[in-house]
């Protein structure tokens, strides 16, 4: 086998252009991709504690319609007694 006849300066250079810039363009992929995946985990992340955040809120939602749900039954029994004794006076 004939030896591989070796390159010339110009065609170094230009291989060593390609290779360091094909280089970067690598590690910028992979750089990318990760960020990405942080993001991604973030999104996860934030979806969960916005579904405990919203079970939190409908609970707190429910205790206080059941709370002023009472206090309007106790006004409207209040206001139907005073009626009642003021009407036999």
């Amino acid at each position: 086998l004939p030896l591989p006849s070796p390159l010339s300066r110009p065609e170094r250079h230009a291989d060593a252009l390609f290779h360091n810039n094909y280089k970067k363009l690598l590690g910028q992929m992979s750089a990318r991709r990760y960020f990405e995946s942080l993001l991604q985990q973030g999104k996860r992340i934030d979806s969960e504690e916005s579904q405990a955040s919203s079970v939190y809120k409908r609970h707190s939602d429910a205790v206080f319609t059941d709370l002023f749900s009472r206090l309007r039954k106790q006004q409207a029994a209040e206001k139907y007694a005073k009626s009642i004794l003021s009407k036999r006076r």
